[in-house]
């Protein structure tokens, strides 16, 4: 598990190793609106409506970002300030 430090104002953000694909998975773009990730949801949301008739290929897209998942947060804490915390 890895914590995610703000240094701003010390907020931490926990993430597990194989939480973010579990998440992906099994919720999609919901798992990734809760975790505050507001483009991974946009873009999975816009992704996902055309394709509800197509659900097989919609299934496979869901793996395929399932498996980015834990990435695509990882970035995101990142990039809005957080950074791995270092344990000495």
């Amino acid at each position: 598990m890895v914590t995610y430090v703000n240094s701003h104002n010390g907020h931490r953000r926990k993430l597990g190793k194989f939480t973010p694909f579990l998440g992906a998975l099994f919720f999609g773009p919901v798992y990734f609106l809760a975790k505050g990730v507001w483009p991974a949801f946009l873009i999975m949301a816009t992704v996902y409506a055309p394709l509800v008739q197509v659900w097989p290929f919609l299934l496979f897209i869901q793996l395929i970002v399932a498996f980015f998942a834990a990435v695509i947060v990882r970035r995101h804490h990142i990039s809005r300030g957080f950074m791995p915390e270092v344990i000495a």
